[in-house]
C-alpha cells in the first residue's frame, strides 16, 4: 500500500483507496453493487423526477433532487434524510 502510494499523484491517491475498499468489500461479500452504482452514477433516467422539489430545498439542484429521491426509495436509511431535509 505505502509503496503503490508514494508513485501516486496526491489527488490520485483517495481515489486508489476507495477502489481498494471495494475490491476488499466485493470480496468478502458485503458489496452493495446497485447502491454503488447509485453512488457512482447518479439516477440515470431520463424522466422528471417523481416528486417537486419543495422551495426551501432550492439549493439542492435539479440532478440532486432526482438523486436524493432515487436513493431514498432504494433504501430507508436514506429515507429519513429525505425526510430530515423537508422538515
Amino acid at each position: 500500500f505505502d509503496f503503490t502510494c508514494t508513485g501516486l499523484f496526491e489527488r490520485h491517491k483517495l481515489t486508489y483507496v476507495f477502489h481498494l475498499a471495494c475490491m476488499i468489500l466485493e470480496e468478502a461479500g458485503n458489496l452493495d453493487k446497485s447502491s454503488l452504482s447509485l453512488f457512482l452514477k447518479g439516477d440515470t433516467s431520463v424522466g422528471l423526477p417523481s416528486e417537486q422539489k419543495p422551495e426551501h430545498v432550492k439549493w439542492l439542484g435539479d440532478n440532486g433532487w432526482k438523486d436524493l429521491l432515487h436513493l431514498s426509495h432504494s433504501s430507508d436509511s436514506f429515507l429519513k434524510v429525505k425526510d430530515a431535509l423537508l422538515e
